[in-house]
């Protein structure tokens, strides 16, 4: 029976991610077709609620940071301009490149009384909001991200956007070294953290995806398009700037495509393995255990030293019969793990390095 404790281990974690896989077949089985373009820019929550599901935008603040190089220029900050968001009505710090009235796609947002997307100047903030307690604005990014890190947070809690946190976080962070009518230099970094609570449901780095025929939702992190627009809004703003008369209009069309939730689930799977695995094969510890008192108990060792035998046999043959034991323990583990659940952590790794971990293991 303790040969076969192990394949249960296995077994329980198969059927975990069996029912996972259950729970989102819908989702993972229907192909998602979004029927209009988005465009760099506008806000995506109203795209959303026109097209409904499957998508499911919550948020419409939409802002970013602006650092300066050590080197730029009062000029080149002045051209580069600001935007703050405020309605164009009573706006006046709205100018230069980035000017929300002529440059930018500007779309208003009720949630927080702005016109999207709006600047914030980093060393501005940092003194007025943070008493210029960060040297750098990466020094800022490191601790938000910090602080999530130690939030406890459900991992079907799709949206987060209420924590204080994911609120601080920018979608994405402009370093502006030169700006003029010739020369346009700068960086563009958005939001690339891999999980999805540490990001705004806006758009702009994930998406919301919503079952048509049952309650479940999930989220989809777009980080690449979201790279893409950050430049591509600069750029845009700088062409207009500089020839009144052109617009440049770039977006993305969304193709049917199908998220793969089978391989999330198999990702789950392999990491509870790392904490099963170990554990059921300690379960046939007693096996071993029973034999040490076995042996105290009918004084096997006296025995053989009164009878003038040597204890190197003995030790051999202990030492072949629990070794014996333990591979045959791991070959129906493994051929349950491989061939009967097919389970991704086995299946993909090499036999030879699960080989020489598993009689390594038996080993020590």
């Amino acid at each position: 029976m303790q040969m076969f404790i192990p394949v249960l281990g296995i077994m329980l974690t198969w059927l975990v991610g069996l029912a996972g896989i259950d729970d989102v077949s819908t989702l993972a089985n229907n192909p998602i077709f979004v029927p209009l373009p988005y465009f760099f820019g506008m806000d995506y929550k109203a795209l959303a609620n026109v097209i409904g599901k499957p998508l499911k935008v919550d948020n419409c603040d939409k802002w970013f940071y602006v650092d300066f190089g050590n080197d730029t220029t009062d000029e080149a900050k002045e051209y580069f301009g600001k935007n703050t968001g405020d309605p164009w009505v009573t706006n006046e710090n709205t100018y230069g490149m980035i000017n929300g009235k002529k440059n930018m796609i500007s779309s208003p947002c009720s949630d927080i009384n702005r016109l999207v997307p709006y600047f914030k100047d980093w060393h501005e903030e940092n003194e007025n909001e943070y008493g210029g307690k960060y040297p750098t604005i990466d020094h800022f990014l490191y601790e938000t991200i910090d602080n999530l890190q130690e939030t406890k947070m459900e991992y079907t809690e799709r949206n987060f956007d209420s924590n204080p946190d994911v609120m601080k976080l920018p979608d994405a962070v402009y370093t502006i070294y030169e700006a003029n009518s010739k020369v346009l230099k700068f960086d563009a970094r958005v939001n690339d953290a891999h999980y999805w609570q540490y990001h705004r449901e806006n758009g702009f780095t994930k998406v919301g995806i919503e079952d048509p025929d049952q309650d479940i939702d999930t989220s989809v992190l777009k980080v690449i398009d979201g790279q893409v627009e950050a430049a591509s809004l600069i750029n845009k703003a700088y062409i207009k700037h500089n020839f009144e008369n052109v617009t440049v209009m770039t977006g993305i069309n969304f193709y049917p495509f199908e998220i793969d939730f089978e391989w999330y689930v198999k990702k789950m799977q392999s990491e509870e393995c790392v904490l099963v695995v170990p554990i059921c094969l300690c379960l046939g510890l007693p096996v071993f255990m029973y034999q040490l008192v076995l042996e105290k108990e009918k004084r096997l060792l006296q025995t053989m030293r009164i009878n003038g035998m040597l204890l190197t046999n003995y030790w051999i043959v202990a030492f072949v019969f629990d070794f014996l034991y333990y591979v045959v323990t791991y070959v129906i583990f493994l051929f349950f793990a491989n061939f009967i659940f097919t389970m991704h952590a086995f299946v993909e790794t090499s036999t030879v390095v699960t080989l020489l971990v598993l009689n390594g293991w038996g080993l020590v």
